[in-house]
């Protein structure tokens, strides 16, 4: 290489040093079509990065046939991306997360499976549409919000989306809304299976609820997390911006009402939290400054006798002299069976409530002595399980009635215990007798298994359902709640049923007895 030569490739060199750096092209590309393989077009993509913040994309969206290529405009990297039908559409949003994204990364063929328009308005007190108004919709199912794009009311109140068969909680946020303050809003229950139109959702006036957190050092107290419930059903509401800022200070809207309001620290402050019951709010409402005491962490693992975990298990504190419960946020076991939560020193009695659908008693530990950190470990029992005694009683067709404990088992504060009544004769009635006692008295046709004489005895009749006339085809299933009442816990009730039957003797037909034991 020449002298010259030299002198060029130098300064091809500096030139490219000095250049400004161009990254590499990153791409997506595929096709989106719907559950016929029809290509979609006009579909919205959007990408997030590990921290949820939204991608800088370029043509973002599929082209008529459903093909698409679009630009990554932050580089390589990976990041989840979210394919959104045009709005109005049936079909539903589809996810590909975790795609590493280095060159152009080929993402196939992307189906949007077909899902449910539910549309709606959203109104104020008065009638009058309320826009923009931004909808979540989260599945009662997992309590995880579902993804929709096209979530905000139109200028008329309006509102369409897609959502899959479910059944879901709908949250209003009317926080951009210029004006006078309006209350966020919620339905419960929407079941979606088809198209589904929720009319007018009316949101009501709101006033401001705030407070200051601070520390024991009178410093403010971040992240402070605010729910409130209604005192009288102990709903939570739908209260977005609910934590405390850098300074301590937080409020959220609600509407007029009375309310108990929770102040949830940071786990990783361990201090204890706060409630606050049987506010009223029919104007702006202070609660002032919130000094939150400093606890200790309690935690530990719950399982049954079989080693297995169990998880959404409340652990409640009571104060040992009083039984006065203490407010102990994120008190539930997680699917590995484990807690933790922070109590102030004292002495306490710990209690273990699993699931009301479980058949697991509840454990208490008493007289606990709180003054550094510790762990709690909690088997749990079994629950008694209801037994027969003595023989029924056929009816038509040599059907003995049948009287079952369904739903949850019986323990205190169950919310749905149910007993079912099965095999009697169609379209008959039965009568269901209980009391605290059981007896083998002897009548026409039948042997009573229930004492008459003890206490809590009650008899009515209840309809049988099915074919009039048809043997064996008489049920009904009944039941509700059983109290909360500690009196109660180790009680047994002693039920029997006799139905109506011409094709018994007597004309009766009967269960056998059924020993219920009540447990804490």
């Amino acid at each position: 290489m020449d002298h010259r030569s030299i002198a060029i490739a130098g300064a091809l060199v500096v030139a490219l040093a000095a250049a400004p750096y161009a990254p590499a092209q990153t791409f997506i590309k595929g096709r989106v079509v719907d559950g016929n393989g029809v290509g979609v077009g006009s579909v919205d993509i959007d990408g997030f990065d590990d921290n949820g913040d939204a991608l800088d994309l370029s043509n973002d969206g599929t082209l008529g046939d459903g093909t698409f290529l679009t630009g990554i405009n932050d580089g390589p990297g990976t990041y989840d991306f979210v394919f959104n039908p045009p709005q109005g559409s049936p079909l539903l949003p589809e996810w590909r997360n975790d795609v590493v994204c280095i060159g152009t990364i080929d993402l196939g063929t992307i189906t949007l499976q077909d899902g449910n328009l539910v549309s709606g308005r959203v109104v104020d007190a008065n009638g009058q549409p309320l826009s923009p108004v931004r909808i979540h919709a989260i599945d009662e199912a997992t309590n995880q919000e579902f993804f929709v794009r096209w979530n905000e009311t139109d200028s008329l109140g309006n509102f369409l989306f897609a959502l899959p068969d479910g059944t879901f909680t709908l949250e209003f946020d009317p926080s951009s809304l210029a004006g006078p303050l309006t209350a966020p809003g919620q339905l419960f229950g929407v079941v979606v299976n088809g198209a589904t139109d929720v009319g007018d959702v009316a949101l009501p006036p709101g006033f401001v609820l705030s407070a200051t957190c601070h520390r024991p050092n009178g410093t403010g107290l971040a992240n402070v997390n605010l729910d409130v419930l209604d005192s009288a059903s102990h709903v939570k509401l739908f209260t977005p911006g609910d934590n405390s800022d850098s300074a301590g200070f937080v409020d959220v809207v609600v509407p007029s009402g009375t309310f108990d309001v929770r102040f949830k620290p940071s786990l990783a402050d361990k201090l204890v939290g706060i409630e606050v019951v049987g506010v009223g709010v029919g104007a702006a409402t202070d609660l002032g400054t919130k000094t939150f005491q400093a606890g200790f962490y309690v935690s530990g693992t719950v399982t049954d006798t079989l080693g297995a975990f169990v998880s959404d298990t409340d652990i409640d504190i009571h104060d040992s002299a009083t039984g006065v419960k203490i407010y102990t946020p994120g008190d539930n076991t997680d699917g590995n069976g484990f807690y933790k939560i922070v109590v102030p020193s004292g002495t306490w009695d710990v209690e273990f409530t699993p699931p009301y659908t479980m058949w697991l008693r509840s454990k208490v530990f008493t007289s606990v002595g709180i003054s550094a950190d510790m762990v709690q470990n909690a088997t749990l029992d079994p629950c008694p399980v209801p037994s027969h005694y003595g023989n029924g009683t056929a009816g038509s067709g040599g059907f003995v009635p049948t009287l079952e404990s369904v739903g949850d088992p019986p323990r205190l504060g169950a919310p749905d215990f149910e007993l079912q009544i099965a095999n009697g004769l169609g379209g008959s009635h039965a009568m269901f007798v209980l009391s605290t006692g059981s007896a083998s008295i002897p009548l026409h046709g039948f042997t009573l298994y229930v004492d008459p004489a003890a206490p809590g005895f009650i008899i009515f009749v209840l309809p049988l359902g099915g074919t009039p006339g048809l043997a064996g085809a008489g049920s009904i299933t009944f039941g509700g709640s059983i109290p909360y009442d500690l009196g109660l816990d180790g009680l047994h009730l002693y039920m029997q049923v006799v139905t109506l039957d011409p094709g018994g003797a007597f004309g009766r037909a009967a269960t056998d007895g059924l020993d219920v034991p009540l447990t804490r």
